[in-house]
Formats: C-alpha cells, structure tokens, sequence
C-alpha cells in the first residue's frame, strides 16, 4: 500500500507501509510500466479479434490458405495473433525496423560500424554466411551492451527459406510501409482524422492512388512451388539442388606436347 507523505523534500512523493520512500521518479516509472502492460494486453486483443474476423476468407475453390510467411515490424499483438489463428504460418522479422531499433541502443559514436554488420547479415549469401555475421556481431558488442538481436534471430534470417528473388521484398516491410507514409502525410497535413467515416474513405483513396506504383512481387512465379510444399535452401529450390548434385562431373583434361 502507498500512502501520500508531506515532506520538505520534493521528489519523495509517497511512502510504503514498511517506510521505503517512492520517488517521483519511481513512481513514474511504476505507472509507465503498468500503463505499458495495460496497452500491450489491449492491442494484443484487438489484433486478435481482427485477423479471427478473416478466417473465414477464402479463395475461388470455397478453400482457404494459411499465409506461407508473414511479414511484421514487432508491432504488439500481431505475432501472438497469427500464432493462434495460423499456427502453420512462418513470421518474418523487419530488418530495417530492427536495424533502427538495435542501432538506438548503441552509442552514436558505433552506430556506423554496426549498421555496416547489420547489413552484412541482412546481405549474406547464405544462411550460414548470415549465422558467422550474426554471430560477429553479438560477439563484438555483447560484452558492453545488452543483446538485442538473440531474442529474434529466427525470425529475422526465414527469408533464407523462400526464394532468392523474394528477398528484395519479403524481408522487410517498407513495401507497405511506403503506403501508410502517404495516408500519415495527409493525416497531418488535415490536422485532424474527421468522423470515422471520413477517416475510412480518406486512408481507401489514397491506399487506391498508391497502389497504382506497386510493382509485381520479384520471383512471383515460384509461388505455385511454396504452396505446393516445395522447400528452398538459401533462395534455391531444393529439387534443382537435388538435379545438380546427381549431374555427373565434368573435368577437362588438358594435353600439353613436350617439343624437344
């Protein structure tokens, strides 16, 4: 229990029944935290409610198909979400999200050498070249600064999985991100969201003005391969592994005349 306490000393805002004092500070901090939870429990359920509402879409056959990869930001809610109405469905981590939020943990003084690592994860072959990046990485800013990539290293290499030409697209979500940029620019510029009705009609028009830039996913013909089951290994598809391993080798032998 927390009791209000005059005192001379003006930081000291209140006491507990054993006598600890709480700061202004401190108390801040408590109301944050309890605030914050409130918030992530609230948004969770939303985002819940939202993706069970659709999963009663189908497509033209009366079937319907859990989504193969899922992209997000770390937006709260959203991977809780998908794991209960999709299990099936593999969750990719934004790497240009995580890039910024790892980035503002770091002094400004390495944030250039660490953006230089990020990318050399973000930009390795193959997911073992991205694996000895990651883990030069976390070797060589663990013991001054807390992890900040362990806790998503799965999700943030599953681009590895799908196809090499869907990496430009499916590893981040700026693709729609540039849409949402537009709705928030008119947003401020109105100074105002309006009725609700107002608000929907405004963010479907400009959504239906941006879509005219959007370009064709890279590599969309392998997409009948991923719903088939078939498995790509670094952004290749197995069965051409498969072919290429069983493919007799082929040496050329060089003859060379020795002239007396």
């Amino acid at each position: 229990m927390i009791q209000n306490r005059n005192s001379s000393v003006a930081d000291t805002v209140a006491t507990t029944d054993s006598g600890d004092l709480i700061t202004r500070d401190t108390l801040t901090e408590i109301l944050r935290a309890g605030a914050q939870k409130i918030l992530k429990a609230t948004i969770e359920q939303e985002v819940s409610d939202y993706v069970n509402d659709r999963t009663d879409i189908v497509d033209g056959n009366g079937l319907m198909h859990s989504p193969e990869l899922a992209i997000g930001d770390g937006a709260l809610g959203f991977g809780k979400a998908l794991e209960q109405v999709f299990p099936a469905t593999r969750g990719q981590r934004c790497t240009v999200h995580k890039t910024a939020n790892v980035l503002n943990k770091l002094p400004k003084s390495i944030q250039p050498q660490a953006k230089r690592m990020l990318h050399d994860i973000w930009k390795a072959p193959t997911k073992d070249e991205a694996g000895k990046a990651f883990h030069l990485f976390e070797k060589t800013f663990e013991a001054k600064y807390e992890k900040c990539l362990q806790k998503d290293r799965d999700v943030l290499l599953t681009f590895f999985d799908f196809p090499a030409e869907n990496w430009w697209n499916i590893h981040t979500t700026n693709p729609i991100e540039c849409t949402f940029a537009a709705i928030r620019l008119r947003q401020r510029k109105t100074k105002g969201n309006g009725s609700a009705k107002t608000s929907l009609t405004m963010m479907f028009k400009l959504a239906q003005s941006a879509e005219k830039g959007w370009r064709k996913l890279r590599g969309h013909h392998h997409i009948p391969d991923l719903l088939r089951g078939i498995k790509f290994i670094d952004g290749v598809n197995e069965n051409q592994l498969k072919e290429e391993d069983h493919k007799p080798s082929q040496t050329t032998t060089i003859q060379t005349e020795i002239v007396a």
